[in-house]
């Protein structure tokens, strides 16, 4: 058909037939399917031709035309390989509109290149062929059904590409979003499937802290070494869910601190500085009113809330994004600020585990395959290093909190490669359901400020 600003005349006919000939395409709902989206938005006269349809279809009172003709228009706006951007109307498309249910997993290079699977720029990407990489997409989505999921944070995504064959795959509930990282080396982003569209574009943040900090654990001083860092690989976004704002920060931090040597020690560091980016990230965020959840791979141990293997960890990354102060127990500090008077300070901001209601026999999220024998050797090889962590009022909505063993090997001998036809991902799901109503009511939540 035409486009829309086609200089093809009316054709001969009745009045009423050149009428509806004429017709702005986009006012007519049986024709989405057919506009060439692309070119709507790659013409800046077209553009502005969309937004008055769509504010004259909202003064006219149809709102449900122009919402479907956003829908339509949304897969192109977030199209290419990556995909921030929020929907002009958002829908919420949760089962239970008073439950929420959280999975956050490292899906373990969730990246494919259509003809050779792995690029070779993709340090360390282990699907050697495209029906490899594909087929472990796949696998990602089957235990991803399982779990029936209201919102999805992946970490080791390459781009929207991948986001959008898995929401294929799980179902039409589903809308992909990824903002760009700045990992260069293996091209990983953060990534989020979601049941709820962010009212916000996704965002991340630019900021960068010095290390070591003066609380460091790791020692980088002794070697003399010292720099900046950011996080190459988060993501923040915005929910609104009922009368309740919701922010969540998925977060992937650096790895590579098991050794006692200096580039350790020194990545030990960073991933202080990291978490610091992230506290003033959530400290933003909490000022403004959002309950926050900050979720991911951070590649280190909570000293607070004991893995099922008891290991200590290597850095305060998990303390000092929970109070932004290592001497102080984000445990013994909730019940003073819960009965702080409004306008208590944001450096006081208390995030908690929720790992804790994990049961104990089931808290670890990862396998560290060490001596590459394909077999779970002993719990040396499992750990805790994906988190959940949450401020202060979403601490008594938290319903229940999980980690499904329910794929890879298990103790007793099995044996699952990465080359085996059903291997997910080296890490286990993280699970959460919070019960919103038994969240503060913002009339009576207590907010904090930015000194």
């Amino acid at each position: 058909m035409p486009s829309a600003d086609s200089e093809e005349g009316p054709r001969e006919g009745s009045d009423e037939e050149s009428q509806e000939q004429q017709r702005d395409p986009l006012l007519d709902n049986h024709h989405l399917d057919d506009i060439d989206w692309q070119a709507v938005l790659s013409s800046p006269a077209r553009v502005l031709g969309l937004v008055a349809a769509l504010c004259a279809l909202l003064l006219l009172g149809d709102a449900g035309t122009a919402s479907k003709i956003w829908s339509a228009v949304l897969p192109q706006y977030n199209g290419g390989l990556y995909c921030p951007h929020a929907p002009l109307w958002g829908q919420d498309r949760r089962p239970d509109p008073g439950r929420l249910r959280i999975v956050a997993l490292n899906a373990e290079y969730l990246m494919f290149d259509a003809s050779e699977g792995c690029k070779q720029q993709w340090h360390g990407c282990p699907w050697s062929t495209a029906a490899a990489a594909h087929r472990h997409l796949l696998n990602v989505a089957i235990a991803l059904a399982r779990l029936n999921a209201d919102v999805i944070s992946l970490s080791e995504v390459r781009s929207c590409d991948e986001l959008r064959t898995l929401a294929s795959l799980l179902g039409s509930d589903y809308a992909p979003y990824m903002v760009q990282g700045s990992d260069t080396y293996t091209h990983q982003n953060m990534g989020l499937l979601s049941r709820v569209d962010p009212v916000t574009d996704l965002w991340r943040s630019d900021a960068r802290a010095t290390w070591p900090l003066p609380s460091s654990a790791c020692g980088p001083e002794s070697d003399g070494a010292a720099g900046t860092q950011g996080v190459s690989k988060h993501y923040v976004a915005e929910l609104q869910l009922g009368e309740h704002k919701v922010a969540l920060v998925g977060a992937h931090f650096l790895a590579g601190t098991r050794g006692a040597d200096a580039r350790s020690r020194s990545r030990c560091a960073q991933r202080e500085a990291q978490a610091a980016v992230i506290r003033g990230t959530v400290t933003g965020l909490a000022s403004h009113g959002a309950h926050v959840v900050v979720l991911g791979d951070f590649n280190d141990f909570d000293r607070f809330v004991p893995d099922s293997t008891s290991n200590a960890p290597h850095s305060q990354a998990l303390h000092l994004m929970q109070t932004g102060d290592v001497s102080v127990n984000p445990y013994d500090a909730l019940p003073r600020l819960q009965r702080s008077a409004p306008g208590w300070p944001c450096s006081e901001l208390v995030l908690q585990s929720v790992m804790g209601k994990v049961d104990f026999s089931r808290r670890h999220s990862v396998w560290s395959d060490l001596n590459k024998d394909c077999v779970i050797s002993g719990g040396a090889e499992l750990s805790l290093v994906d988190h959940v962590l949450v401020t202060e009022g979403l601490v008594g909505a938290v319903a229940a909190a999980d980690i499904p063993l329910f794929y890879g090997p298990v103790q007793g001998g099995q044996k699952m490669c990465k080359d085996d036809p059903s291997y997910v991902s080296d890490h286990w799901p993280v699970v959460v359901d919070f019960d919103l109503a038994k969240l503060p009511t913002p009339s009576t939540r207590t907010l904090c400020r930015v000194d």
